[in-house]
């Protein structure tokens, strides 16, 4: 339970390729102030640790998707006939391939399209849509890859 007014945090953990399957033991530690945290088994004066029992399965079937946008990164000398370019890995066990890749652009109309070629199982691969975008008189854009 949370009190009124109190500062929440959210974090990404990424579970290490090699990790075994199974249930395996994870400790987070936070402390007042700093950005290193030591010792996950030293002293602090002020902070927290907690241990958590995580459940490792295998990892899905079929599970790709984008890690990266590798253009546009930014620029005020942006055209209306940009490149998009991504970069996508499959997470899955399972080798992909043929599968829809799409983004939009400030909430518009998505472009789909679809990647030809084949990911094995951890392999990464870049793609440039075929559709250019209109990118030109954009203050702040927003381009989000909708996930495949």
């Amino acid at each position: 339970m949370f009190d009124a007014g109190e500062d929440i945090k959210t974090f990404d953990i990424q579970i290490p390729t090699d990790a075994l399957e199974g249930a395996t033991t994870m400790r987070l530690r936070l402390k007042w102030s700093g950005s290193d945290c030591g010792d996950p088994c030293g002293i602090t004066s002020y902070g927290e640790v907690e241990d958590y029992t995580l459940l490792i399965g295998p990892p899905p079937d079929a599970d790709v998707g984008v890690i990266d946008i590798v253009s546009p990164i930014s620029g005020l000398d942006l055209t209306d006939d940009e490149v998009i370019e991504i970069t996508i890995k499959n997470n899955g066990s399972e080798t992909q391939g043929n599968f829809p890749v799409s983004y939009s652009i400030d909430g518009g109309a998505e472009v789909v399209e679809t990647f030809t070629g084949s990911l094995l199982q951890g392999e990464t691969a870049n793609f440039s849509f075929a559709q250019t975008a209109d990118l030109s008189g954009l203050e702040i854009m927003i381009l989000k890859p909708v996930q495949i």
